[in-house]
C-alpha cells in the first residue's frame, strides 16, 4: 500500500524522533548540574509511553492500527506542505 520512499521517510522521521530521547536526557542532566529548573518535555514522555504501550499491550492493537493510518496521512500531508513551501 505504501511506497518505498514513504517507508524510508517514516524510518528517517522515527530515527530523528528517537534521537530526541538521549538529547533530552543530556540537556536535563546539564541543566540540573547548573541548578536550572528543568521543564518536562511531554512529547518525549508520551512518545515513550506510546512505544511501550504498543509493544506490551496487545489489547490496543485495533486502536493502534487506526492511529498508524492517521499518522501516515498526517506525515504525507506534512511532507506535501513542506515540499510545496506552504509550511
Amino acid at each position: 500500500m505504501w511506497s518505498g520512499s514513504f517507508t524510508a521517510a517514516t524510518t528517517v522521521k522515527l530515527a530523528r524522533v528517537l534521537s530526541i530521547i538521549p538529547a533530552t536526557l543530556g540537556i536535563a542532566a546539564l541543566s540540573r548540574m547548573r541548578n536550572r529548573k528543568v521543564s518536562i518535555l511531554y512529547f518525549a514522555v508520551l512518545f515513550i509511553v506510546a512505544i511501550i504501550a504498543h509493544t506490551y499491550l496487545l489489547t490496543i492493537e485495533p486502536v493502534a492500527v487506526a492511529l498508524v493510518h492517521i499518522a501516515h496521512i498526517g506525515l504525507i500531508l506534512t511532507l506535501f506542505l513542506i515540499g510545496s513551501g506552504l509550511f
